[in-house]
């Protein structure tokens, strides 16, 4: 059975995307996965100094992270990487991550995914905190729907070895 790819939206820029809040991670829309034909979205996010993003694993996305600004930690499965401006890492479907920000300055990145219908489940966790019924238990059924799932097996080894917090980086900053 072949698919057809849905219509590319050509003539749409970044400039058209409004910032919002994922969690307590400042984000923004770089490229949908309407303008590539559902193959991949692009998000810019600021992780903020000594914040522990959520670990999770993907059961269907990919992601590629470029770091535009700061240094970020990451883990990849049992892989731990220091990354700088003008790096990128590779994070597969499939094997659990998380990252974290270390220093005392935010750090910025560019996170691409592959392929883009990651972009509802973020949509959906934007809706979610922007109408304040957000929380990890309403996150966590959603989250399941798009194949993602939590795990803090790593949280206080990590937080305690870097000196982070493991913060709601999904789920909203005040809880």
């Amino acid at each position: 059975m072949t698919t057809t790819p849905p219509p590319l939206d050509t003539g749409t820029t970044s400039r058209d995307e409004t910032p919002f809040m994922m969690g307590n991670l400042p984000s923004v829309f770089r490229a949908r996965a309407r303008w590539t034909g559902g193959a991949y979205t692009m998000m810019e996010q600021v992780i903020a100094p000594r914040l522990l993003v959520a670990p999770h694993t993907h059961a269907h996305d990919d992601h590629v992270s470029y770091i535009v600004s700061g240094r970020l930690g990451f883990r990849v499965g049992d892989q731990e990487y220091e990354l700088g401006a003008g790096e990128s890492i590779f994070r597969p479907r499939g094997i659990p991550h998380t990252l974290w920000n270390a220093a005392d300055e935010p750090a910025v990145m560019l996170e691409l995914t592959s392929p883009g219908r990651l972009e509802d489940y973020i949509e959906t966790l934007r809706d979610l905190a922007e109408s304040g019924a957000s929380s990890l238990a309403a996150v966590i059924p959603v989250a399941a729907r798009y194949g993602v799932t939590f795990d803090d097996a790593w949280v206080d080894e990590l937080c305690e070895r870097y000196n982070v917090s493991a913060g709601p980086s999904f789920w909203g900053a005040s809880q």
